[in-house]
């Protein structure tokens, strides 16, 4: 790049970054102050993101009301939401916008050039000039709002008031944001940025607006630009058509320090305890150190160390010594160093109160016994292997790298303009961490943060009987006293504001305002598919799958065992096993050495269960256990040994420590029911018309949960017959009959790979058992499964593949037409629940689900509408063309090497074929109206199924009971 062409723009500095292949640039605008960061490199899944200071004084979510309300419509596209346009008409790899405790940051990301700069123009155009300044509606819908239910009374909407309080319901969640509160008092981070319900509704329309005044301005921006992109050109549009066209202002958005305490503090709080819950075992702690500001590169990756070292790995010393000793049921951690101020957080769950005092203590004790006795070599080892992997691999998955590497450099550059590449070039910071193991630099660390630190917190939150219910009965009351105390010209003042709301949400978007958004054409779209990758072979008869991809002398393994002859009844110790290989023992190794072990040899490593559809036989499907390991090439003998270790030795005989791992997988899904109930509840809505799910539900669903928890109730007595069945199971699946090999990597480590597996087959089990049939039962009965959430997840399922009705392409774009019009307007914009998805599989199932929902038969009859909505689909060619784009989109996002290898070896699995998938794409690219009309048909069949489960709130359940056949108590 040519900074000298750059008039309007100084240069700062210019780094070459070495290991994520790039240059960075540091800028500032002339006139403004704008501060620029710029990496150039070759990557074409370009972003751009623009960020701002936006300290919060206060807990109405302020600066996250605004985040939505901003993508609202601004002066250049006066359409009511732009963001879902985009969502549906982009060809966008990443599209949303995040809050955080101190900042808010607007990320676009985009493998098309036009499409790239047009999702910036929309971008720039919200934030700088959005539309809340001409419509309080805006406000409104995504803030908080007064309305009137069915019986007339006043209650309270909004979007962001909703999903908060479904982020307030879980005691995770609420000891999370405790511990934070708690170290910091007297700034920023001692209130809630993302908005608390019990103040959310005392942000007036006149303070929102002065938030985004104060801030919201170019000399508070931090604007970053990654990729391939003409960087000129861009900086160039951003100046033009922005930055110049403001003054400087000096804005104090600075964060405060929050003085150091001079003793610890105690905070208890109370959160919903669930019918039939016990108290006494649900508490939760937490201790919480506060460590300095401005950490440099090599102490922050020293704390993620010790971190590992201390809690982070199944067999760290504080975590065993908290669980072994019946203190807690399970131990996590947290190292916060995104803010100025970062700390660190243990905290103990499902502990009876009595513990507290305790937990502090082996807490300090523990501590201070690794300061003086020394860190295991071998963890920190481990530790720094896996991270450095992790940074060398730069795998994020659906997330583009850009992405990350640039939120990554807010956590510096926010809080010092002149460091925003400190966190993303490790130079010689792993090298310096391995060559201080032994120096007693970590131990040193470890004193200086943690031990005699008394800017520290105890947070205990203890589940209370009547907490959600009294918490209902004073909002209740207190919205009557309101509604009572209203006067002629309040009441008129409210109507008025509800009329307004509805006419806004209600009247559509001009043909000029529609137009307004820039949008790509069909004819640049690609046709064709991206190919199927499968080099087929076999090793002495077992499917060797290889996918010859350029992973920078990575290996991408997974061992994958078909798990259709087993019978139904061990089916839910199929689940078990997986969750209990490399958290016990083995012959080699005990689970508390195993799993740094692991950690030094690979990269990565997972156990899972599968199954994939069969795309030509219907309701046909092939149920897997699957191991996946990634590794550097050097390391593939190491890390081969240990899988067949942990596959084929490992021990079930440690009662004891198999019981921590039951509670761990318990707690996991308890916080699952909370914070993702609409995969719980689509999840088992499917499982009452898909086999495929009810033998889903066996293994990792609510049956599954409802298997740990009978183990745990009678332990003593189920673990000796567990273990034989472990055992059993183990033997029915790991056999050479059942196994494929799926590799992605290089050629020569390929053959090494098959030299290996025919040597591991002849290990596999032989004995012969009598082969058995699976039976699998539908779910029988609608479910409102009951959680301590103030909201719901709300899901219709059902199947389509009645009467010659097929899986095609059109599912596709009607999936999007759903998921941005149809639903999102009903249930989001209207409902105010946070979120709708659905789904239409080629397996023949569909489904509607909610997330964090106000509303529970409303919702219903919505989805009882879609059919009726969609047989009247009307589109002219532009918006037409707008919903294949963003189908085209979702299909086409950027694959890193391991994923180009697993969409392979699905097609492989599922018999989908290159053919298939280009009939597929075709119908999407060809598709029009009338298919989409078509499409009501299979609504129709999907509905008619009448299968409907609710995760969530009780009052809303209990109301509605006559919906279901069993309402239960999932706590």
């Amino acid at each position: 790049m040519d900074i000298e062409k750059l008039r309007n723009y100084e240069l700062i500095e210019k780094k070459e970054l070495k290991d994520i292949a790039s240059v960075g640039y540091l800028l500032s605008h002339k006139k403004t102050g704008a501060r620029i960061s710029v990496i150039e490199n070759d990557d074409s899944n370009k972003v751009f993101a623009i960020g701002f200071r936006t300290p919060p004084t206060d807990s109405t979510g302020v600066a996250h009301i605004l985040e939505h309300s901003v993508l609202c419509g601004s002066r250049e596209f006066p359409l009511k939401d732009p963001f879902v346009e985009l969502a549906k008409g982009s060809l966008n790899t990443f599209l949303n916008a995040f809050t955080f405790p101190d900042k808010t940051v607007y990320p676009i990301a985009s493998t098309n050039d036009t499409d790239f700069r047009n999702l910036m123009h929309v971008y720039l155009d919200a934030v700088f000039y959005p539309n809340v300044y001409k419509n309080e509606s805006i406000f409104r819908q995504e803030g908080w709002h007064y309305e009137y239910d069915e019986e007339g009374k006043l209650i309270i909407n909004g979007v962001v008031y909703n999903e908060m309080k479904g982020m307030k319901s879980a005691a995770e969640d609420i000891i999370s944001a405790e511990s934070m509160f708690s170290l910091f008092p007297d700034n920023e981070y001692g209130v809630e940025s993302g908005g608390d319900p019990d103040y959310i509704p005392s942000l007036t329309y006149e303070q929102f607006l002065d938030f985004h005044r104060s801030y919201y301005h170019p000399s508070n921006s931090y604007i970053y630009l990654y990729g391939n992109s003409d960087m000129l050109s861009d900086l160039e549009f951003i100046d033009r058509k922005y930055l110049s066209r403001f003054n400087h202002l000096d804005i104090d958005s600075s964060i405060k320090l929050q003085k150091p305490f001079s003793q610890p503090v105690k905070v208890m709080k109370q959160c919903a305890l669930s019918q039939g819950e016990n108290a006494d075992e649900n508490t939760f702690f937490s201790v919480n150190f506060a460590l300095e500001e401005a950490l440099d590169t090599k102490t922050r990756l020293a704390l993620e160390m010790i971190d590992y070292a201390l809690v982070g790995n199944p067999g760290a010393p504080l975590r065993k010594i908290l669980v072994e000793q019946g203190v807690v049921g399970d131990v996590s951690s947290r190292l916060e160093t995104s803010l100025r101020q970062p700390y660190y957080t243990i905290v103990g769950k499902d502990a009876a109160m009595s513990m507290e005092t305790r937990f502090g203590q082996l807490i300090t004790e523990t501590i201070e016994s690794v300061a003086k006795k020394g860190f295991d070599k071998n963890a920190l080892r481990a530790a720094i292997d896996s991270s450095e992997f992790r940074y060398r691999e730069a795998d994020f998955g659906r997330y583009p790298k850009g992405l990350m590497y640039g939120i990554t450099m807010f956590d510096s550059w926010l809080y010092d303009d002149s460091k925003p590449f400190d966190y993303i070039e490790a130079d010689d910071a792993y090298e310096f961490l391995r060559e201080n193991i032994e120096t007693g630099y970590f131990e040193k660390l470890v004193r200086k943060y943690f031990i005699g630190n008394k800017h520290k917190s105890y947070v205990c939150v203890r589940p209370t009987e009547g907490v959600a219910e009294n918490k209902e009965k004073e909002l209740r009351k207190a919205l009557d006293n309101i509604q009572a105390s209203l006067s002629p010209a309040e009441k008129k003042a409210i109507d008025k504001m509800i009329e307004g709301l509805n006419k806004f949400r209600d009247t559509p978007d001009s043909e000029a305002a529609i137009k307004s958004l820039p949008m790509l054409t069909r004819d640049e779209l690609t046709r064709e598919i991206e190919p199927v990758t499968n080099d087929i072979s076999d090793v002495d008869g077992v499917p060797f799958i290889f996918h010859d991809i350029d992973t920078r002398k990575i290996g991408y393994l997974r061992l994958a065992f078909k798990t259709d002859k087993i019978g139904t009844q061990y089916l839910p110790y199929v689940g078990l096993l997986r969750d209990v290989l490399s958290m016990v023992d083995t012959k080699e190794h005990r689970y508390e050495d195993l799993n740094p072990m692991i950690d030094l040899v690979m990269g990565g490593f997972n156990v899972s269960t599968e199954l994939y559809s069969l795309y030509h036989e219907k309701e046909k499907f092939i149920p897997t256990f699957e191991v996946k390991a990634k590794y550097f090439d050097a390391r593939s003998g190491e890390a081969f040994g240990l899988i067949r270790e942990i596959l084929l030795e490992s021990k079930f005989s440690d009662l004891r420590r198999i019981k921590e791992v039951l509670v761990e997988i318990k707690n996991s899904m308890q916080s699952s029911f909370l914070g993702a109930g609409h995969s719980i509840a689509a999840a088992r809505a499917m499982a009452s018309v898909s086999k495929q799910s009810a033998f889903s539900d066996l293994i990792q669903g609510i049956s599954y949960y409802r298997f740990i928890c009978d183990l745990l109730n009678d332990y003593d007595t189920n673990a000796g017959i567990m273990t034989e069945n472990l055992k059993y199971v183990s033997e029915l699946i790991f056999r050479s009959e059942n196994m494929i090999v799926d590799y992605t990597g290089d050629n020569s480590e390929a053959d090494l790979l098959k030299e290996r597996i025919a040597s591991f087959k002849e290990e596999l089990y032989t004995e012969k058992h009598r082969p058995v049939s699976q039976s699998i039962d539908l779910v029988r009965n609608n479910e409102g499964l009951i959680t301590s959430g103030q909201v719901v997840f709300v899901c219709r399922a059902g199947r389509y593949d009645r009467h010659g009705l097929t899986f095609n392409g059109a599912l596709k774009v009607l999936k999007v037409f759903l998921g941005y019009d149809y639903l999102w307007m009903n249930v989001r914009v209207k409902g105010g629940a946070y979120g709708v998805m659905n789904a239409f599989t080629p397996a023949g199932t569909g489904y509607f689900v909610s997330y964090r929902d106000p509303n529970l038969t409303k919702t219903v009859d919505v989805y009882e509408g879609a059919a009726e909505a969609v047989s009247n689909f009307e589109a002219d060619e532009r918006a037409m063309t707008k919903l294949i784009i963003g189908t085209i989109s979702d299909m086409d996002l950027p694959l890193t090497p391991s994923a180009k290898g697993s969409r392979s070896f699905n097609s492989f699995m599922t018999g989908i074929t290159e053919e298939d998938l280009q009939k597929i794409r075709d119908e999407v690219l060809d598709c029009t109206p009338e298919d989409i009309r078509k499409t009501a048909e299979y609504i129709r069949e999907m509905m008619s199924d009448n299968k409907l489960v609710v995760v969530g709130n009780e009052k809303l359940i209990r109301d509605n009971e006559k919906l279901f056949g069993k309402v239960e108590n999932l706590l």
